[in-house]
């Protein structure tokens, strides 16, 4: 039934399967759990880029999590593999070879299935298997391929899948407990208030690193469905990578995190990454938990050559500049009832005068700009660098 509702291009009988799913597990008692063999081999039968589905990558990013896990149980696998049902080997050597789905009927097989998952995961727990105990391992792949199901050129403009998306993320996240969310299998460590918090390895800070280096710059000029400007050659696959990703692309994943207590802490970590890859630096930094005190002591953030040639008055570029201030503002903080801590103020109003203030100063006037077509680009630059600095001076106590 589960993959047959993968699969399924008509609605009525669509939501029949779907009926038909949820009744089984809610009134029989079998053993059938979601795992993330069982998301692979969707993907795997969609189609999708062999490198999303890539062992390697997720193993750099999962390898230091698996090594603690080793020393605690030595079953446990030293590196990450994918796993598929085994039918679908079987099918791909049949031939001729299955007849693909139109654009609609892709569209809406997919969006059913992402609001089929959501329900699973939010309406039936007992019937998820995606961690155990310290392990958390397929949990954070799984949520990682939800954010690339996210952010396909499909479903960018489609409210309803975002919010399922969203939806989910929040159930994911609070099903990971206090210890394993901050330290992963690691050693427990505590803050000054004797609170839990962030160790080398935590969930949050482990997804954010695999969503942040997806693709890989062999990969990007076949996955990417924008034009990229700034390859050498289109005949070649090699190309000068100076951004992380397409500047709507970061925000609309930002934008898929849940606005909640843990959903901001990945937002911080995502910003954080792609506030650097944004500004070319070509060693991303990684910290046990990214905070505004992180951009104030790093010259190649705050003083980076890049920001200058973005705001110079040759190459002025409005929405990347626009892009770079909301990533700032998530690291701070945007929470706008409250006062920051007063730890943060002096770093925070460092920040604004070497990145926000300076900004403002370089930015050309509207009038300027009336002939160039970039009017509204300015004009939405200007005002969130206003409002930004406007809430930044009100939480440190500024009058």
């Amino acid at each position: 039934l589960f993959y047959s509702i993968s699969v399924c291009t008509e609605k009525r009988l669509s939501e029949l399967l779907i009926k038909s799913f949820f009744d089984l597990c809610k009134n029989y008692s079998f053993t059938w759990r979601l795992e993330l063999k069982h998301l692979s081999t969707v993907l795997c039968n969609y189609g999708i880029h062999h490198h999303v589905l890539d062992d390697r990558q997720c193993s750099r990013h999962l390898q230091e999590h698996l090594r603690v896990l080793k020393k605690q149980n030595s079953k446990v696998r030293s590196s990450f593999r994918f796993s598929y049902a085994s039918f679908l080997t079987d099918r791909k050597s049949r031939k001729p070879p299955t007849t693909g789905l139109s654009e609609a009927d892709f569209k809406f097989c997919v969006s059913k299935f992402i609001f089929f998952l959501s329900e699973l995961c939010m309406g039936l727990p007992s019937r998820v298997n995606l961690k155990s105990r310290s392990d958390w391992t397929e949990l954070c792949v799984f949520c990682y391929l939800l954010c690339l199901l996210g952010t396909e050129k499909l479903f960018i403009e489609d409210f309803k899948v975002s919010e399922a998306v969203s939806s989910t993320f929040l159930y994911l996240f609070d099903s990971v407990s206090t210890e394993h969310w901050y330290c992963g299998a690691g050693k427990v460590e505590r803050n000054a208030d004797n609170k839990i918090w962030f160790g080398e390895i935590s969930f949050p800070g482990t997804l954010a690193s695999l969503v942040h280096d997806f693709p890989a710059e062999e990969y990007t000029l076949e996955i990417c469905s924008w034009r990229l400007d700034n390859h050498i050659d289109p005949t070649e696959k090699s190309y000068i990578k100076n951004e992380a990703d397409h500047r709507l692309n970061i925000i609309h994943k930002l934008e898929l995190v849940p606005h909640s207590y843990r959903g901001n802490q990945l937002k911080r970590f995502l910003a954080f990454y792609y506030l650097q890859s944004s500004l070319i630096i070509n060693h991303i930094s990684s910290v046990k938990y990214p905070t505004v005190k992180d951009i104030a002591s790093n010259s190649s953030i705050y003083d980076s050559t890049y920001l200058k040639i973005l705001w110079h008055s040759e190459q002025l570029n409005f929405a990347a500049l626009l892009v770079i201030v909301k990533l700032i503002d998530v690291v701070v903080g945007t929470e706008p009832q409250e006062a920051f801590p007063a730890e943060d103020i002096e770093d925070i109003q460092f920040v604004q005068k070497k990145m926000l203030e300076r900004m403002q100063r370089k930015l050309p006037s509207v009038q300027t700009t009336l002939k160039t077509g970039k009017i509204l680009l300015l004009s939405q630059l200007k005002s969130h660098v206003e409002n930004v600095i406007e809430r930044w001076k009100r939480g440190c106590g500024a009058d």
